[in-house]
């Protein structure tokens, strides 16, 4: 008897749990990424707001649907950041007409190291720095500039070179630290390749 009743629960679970499925698939036309803390593969990225380099937009979450996007992280005191700039841009070349292609300029990761600019301590010096950056390498990739706090990036799990990839519906696809991608980003490749 107890065997039946524990079927029954099992069954009534299973269709509960098929109805939601059919209800979201035909409300939204797919079943919604859940939120997640950090940066995990499969989780929709959680929401934030950083500023672009200019100061002039704010690129939210929301921003990111309809295309894969992927967002570099790093700062200038970084060496290994500084040695992979040049990657990323051939990286953005490459890609800029397909997917969002984002470099996250954050704090300073080797804050005592000598870098040819004030270490930033305010977000306008911030923004001085990453523009600097910009500048010194000629970077063409757009650039947004985190806040004093680091939100998104503390979000993500607060690591110093961080690359996300987000797919086309705001789900992270791909989540790494950018020193194993190795020359030329192949790993990177690979990876937004599935989504394009």
């Amino acid at each position: 008897m107890r065997e039946s009743r524990w079927e029954a629960v099992r069954a009534l679970s299973v269709a509960t749990m098929l109805a939601a499925t059919v209800f979201m698939v035909v409300r939204w036309g797919r079943i919604p990424a859940p939120e997640c803390a950090g940066a995990d593969v499969g989780c929709r990225i959680p929401e934030f707001a950083v500023r672009s380099a200019d100061g002039m937009k704010i690129l939210r979450r929301d921003d990111l649907t309809g295309r894969p996007t992927v967002m570099f992280f790093g700062s200038y005191s970084c060496p290994v950041f500084r040695g992979m700039l040049p990657d990323m841009e051939t990286f953005y070349r490459d890609y800029h007409n397909r997917m969002n292609i984002y470099l996250v300029y954050m704090a300073e990761a080797h804050p005592n190291d000598p870098v040819p600019f004030p270490t930033p301590n305010t977000f306008e010096s911030r923004l001085a720095a990453a523009n600097a950056v910009r500048s010194l390498y000629g970077l063409s990739m757009p650039m947004l500039v985190e806040s004093m706090s680091n939100d998104l990036n503390g979000k993500l799990g607060g690591n110093t070179l961080t690359v996300l990839v987000v797919n086309a519906s705001g789900t992270v696809a791909y989540n790494t630290n950018a020193s194993i991608l190795g020359g030329g980003f192949e790993k990177l490749r690979r990876a937004v390749a599935k989504l394009l």
